[in-house]
């Protein structure tokens, strides 16, 4: 569990060498929240791409992904295309994108999970935050293989692999929301 700016870099210290079987992430979703999160670490001074962020995010999975390797990315539907655009150029090209949801259980709004590997049996349609991040990676589980989430927050992917038998790995720009991951990892004997 790293802390920084996503970078090849800073993906390649974290992954010590190996490559994840899965990658599972939650970026932000247009240059409007890539300013905010930047913004809520301090970041204030940094000019804002989200193209950039897309290509940063396309390098990283290029060092990251094992070949045959899942990839799924939540999205909110409005920047969907455009990282559908990107993954594909980067060679990932999209092998399905599921209209699931995020935010308050009372007034959930739609969201999209968008997919790049070899193929899943899976269908989070319609499922949000932790029972729709559960569903998928436990379609892919394998004992042991490792996930990987370049924008891990509070460790929502790291919950869902260790309890699915993988091992996680992950980068955070923020250290008090990488500090969270950290503390669960370590209270479950996987840090």
């Amino acid at each position: 569990m790293l802390v920084g700016d996503l970078s090849v870099e800073l993906a390649m210290r974290a992954l010590a060498g190996e490559r994840a079987s899965v990658v599972y992430s939650d970026p932000p979703w247009g240059e409007g929240n890539l300013k905010y999160w930047r913004t809520h670490n301090g970041q204030c001074g940094h000019p804002v791409s989200w193209e950039r962020f897309l290509e940063t995010i396309a390098d990283v999975l290029r060092v990251a992904i094992a070949p045959n390797g899942h990839i799924f990315l939540e999205m909110g539907c409005r920047w969907a295309d455009e990282l559908s655009r990107k993954m594909s150029s980067a060679g990932f090209p999209e092998r399905a994108r599921w209209t699931c949801l995020y935010g308050p259980a009372a007034k959930p709004l739609p969201n999209v999970l968008w997919y790049s590997g070899p193929g899943v049996s899976c269908n989070p349609s319609g499922l949000r935050g932790e029972p729709m991040t559960r569903h998928v990676i436990g379609s892919v589980a394998t004992p042991g293989a490792l996930v990987y989430d370049p924008c891990c927050g509070k460790g929502m992917t790291a919950r869902c692999a260790v309890r699915a038998g993988m091992r996680f790995v992950g980068t955070e720009l923020n250290p008090k929301r990488a500090a969270v991951t950290r503390s669960w990892l370590e209270r479950h004997g996987s840090y």
